[in-house]
């Protein structure tokens, strides 16, 4: 099935029920979970629940004119893409229907995302300004972040000022004691981060989200935004790159 979906630009949805709140077809959450952008037939449920992530029109004029924005304008194509496998893995996936089923049961379960460890070399007190704003910026909570200060003037301040509950910093020179990142880093995930880059909200939810549906050992994304005569241009696509050992 979801080599199926894949296989298709986008997928076309009617619905023969329009007003439940809650009925409608399932293929709705598969296709957006493979990536595939939906354009719709109106219904109520798919509407209260995705909102503008399912282009949702009525008369043919409004679905040509969904038809045509997808297969034309590929920054919206992606930015759908990448939307509905965010929101149904964050979401909508079989086990955050049973996490609810057992919630109105009062079977509460804790639900502890993945932890993730952030590294990064800095230079100077600027790199760690723009690598900390970068790791704050993340929406996912279980994160911890891990600098390697090369000895530029001011490096001991720096260690003082910026050392907190979920910032560590050591010297770049130092990590000669440690012959393994594990002594450093315990948690099941790392990631990197350049203070020279800018990285989105979503970032690290994105990555960890792939973790559901791979079992590769490095999961990264393909694409980015390079600045160029006042633009911002996309290199590459959104889909992830895994690789399995």
């Amino acid at each position: 099935m979801n080599v199926a979906y894949k296989g298709y630009k986008y997928m076309l949805n009617i619905n023969s029920i329009k007003g439940s709140p809650t009925m409608f077809s399932r293929r709705v959450f598969e296709g957006l979970a493979c990536g595939t952008p939906i354009i719709s037939s109106y219904s109520k449920g798919i509407q209260r629940m995705f909102g503008d992530l399912v282009l949702i029109g009525e008369t043919e004029a409004s679905l040509e004119e969904k038809i045509h924005l997808l297969t034309t304008d590929e920054a919206v194509y992606q930015q759908k893409a990448l939307e509905g496998i965010r929101e149904v893995y964050h979401h909508h996936t079989y086990q955050h229907r049973l996490h609810l089923m057992l919630d109105k049961l009062g079977v509460h379960l804790e639900r502890t995302p993945p932890a993730v460890t952030v590294l990064s070399v800095v230079h100077s007190q600027a790199d760690i300004e723009a690598v900390q704003a970068n790791f704050d910026r993340q929406a996912h909570p279980n994160k911890q972040l891990v600098l390697f200060a090369t000895m530029f003037d001011g490096v001991t301040d720096c260690m003082n000022t910026y050392n907190t509950e979920n910032c560590r910093i050591y010297t770049l020179s130092y990590m000669n004691h440690y012959p393994h990142i594990q002594e450093i880093v315990t948690t099941e995930w790392m990631s990197y981060m350049s203070s020279a880059h800018y990285y989105g909200e979503h970032y690290l939810t994105d990555l960890v989200l792939a973790t559901e549906y791979t079992n590769a050992h490095v999961i990264g994304k393909k694409n980015y935004l390079e600045h160029a005569k006042d633009q911002l241009r996309e290199v590459g696509g959104t889909r992830r790159l895994h690789i399995c050992q």
